[in-house]
């Protein structure tokens, strides 16, 4: 009997835990920005905690003309070369790891500020030692790249705009802070998930 009396007790514990009423929420939101690099875009999944207080953990890729390229540079003939962005852009990757406090700008929740801060680990992918090479089919020009990574400091505050429960739109504008370099931009996006 004793048994029956704790797997009972064990089991209404788990169910009154069912029904304590969450106070935090997740949502992904993906942004395309423009600022002083060509394009960037990012993806990011957000932790709020009771509709204030949030944490997020992202990564944006942002594309840039190199400063190395050669004037006469050419990706060659072909289809393939269409989407060849190689040697002619920087490719930079930022993991970003933010915290950030969330803001109503209207009773109905529909507007809302969300001001976000936090560090970066930002890799670069620069092309070098450009040698020439003659030819018509492929690329005039033999590469090297140069890769390394560095700390950034991103600031990021958001005019967040949750139409639904689910769904919402996002105007972005941010700046990311490394020692050799300074990215800012605006972007444009949307949330889906639990936003309100």
């Amino acid at each position: 009997m004793r048994n029956y009396l704790f797997l009972f007790l064990l089991a209404s514990s788990y169910a009154c835990i069912g029904q304590e009423e969450s106070t935090g929420s997740f949502y992904m939101s993906s942004d395309l920005s423009f600022g002083n690099y060509k394009v960037a875009a990012g993806l990011i999944g957000t932790y709020v905690l009771k509709n204030e207080y949030s944490l997020s953990i992202g990564v944006k890729g942002f594309l840039r003309d190199s400063g190395n390229t050669p004037d006469d540079y050419s990706r060659g003939s072909g289809f393939s070369s269409l989407f060849d962005f190689a040697g002619r852009f920087d490719e930079i990757v930022s993991f970003n790891a933010m915290a950030g406090r969330i803001y109503n700008l209207n009773n109905s929740g529909t507007i809302r500020f969300h001001g976000t801060a936090g560090l970066g680990y930002t890799v670069y992918n620069r092309p070098t030692n450009f040698v020439f090479v003659p030819g018509e089919s492929g690329p005039n020009y033999a590469f090297s790249n140069h890769q390394y990574g560095t700390i950034s400091l991103i600031i990021s505050p958001k005019i967040e705009f949750p139409f639904s429960k689910y769904f919402g739109m996002t105007l972005t504008p941010s700046i990311h802070l490394n020692k050799d370099d300074v990215f800012y931009s605006i972007g444009f996006g949307y949330m889906l998930g639990k936003l309100k």
